[in-house]
């Protein structure tokens, strides 16, 4: 588990967040409500977006925080998104696990979810994010 947890508040903008994520190199970032507890996450995942079904279509349509893309560039998305607020593009109450997770748990969850990152909450308080990379340092600690 990483212990040192950089977060971000609910009011900050995406583009706060993406300055956050690369000058803190993370993945991940845990957003918090005014008392510190979580309440969502952006992770690198955001930034790729997902298909959206339209029923009766025969096609998906590409959906970026929020924002449609199937005629649009992806840059223009990215310029046009980059004052929205978290809270509006977050993931909202995230998946997350206790301090005291064990090491199956925490790999059947990942891998039933197909998620690379999970936050560590204690009581309402962040305490860590677990990551694919902590995953490979038990492997090495389990072998040492």
């Amino acid at each position: 588990m990483t212990k040192t947890v950089h977060t971000c508040g609910e009011s900050k903008t995406l583009g706060d967040a993406v300055k956050t994520m690369l000058d803190k190199n993370i993945g991940i970032l845990p957003v918090v409500n005014e008392s510190e507890k979580l309440v969502g996450v952006i992770t690198e995942s955001h930034f790729v977006g997902n298909e959206k079904s339209v029923p009766h279509s025969f096609r998906d349509l590409r959906s970026l925080f929020g924002e449609t893309f199937h005629l649009k560039k992806i840059e223009d998305v990215y310029k046009s998104v980059r004052n929205k607020k978290i809270s509006e593009v977050m993931t909202r109450d995230p998946l997350s696990v206790s301090p005291d997770a064990s090491l199956i748990n925490v790999v059947e969850l990942m891998n039933l979810k197909n998620i690379k990152r999970l936050p560590v909450v204690d009581g309402d308080s962040i305490v860590g994010v677990i990551t694919r990379r902590d995953l490979i340092r038990a492997f090495n600690i389990v072998n040492s």
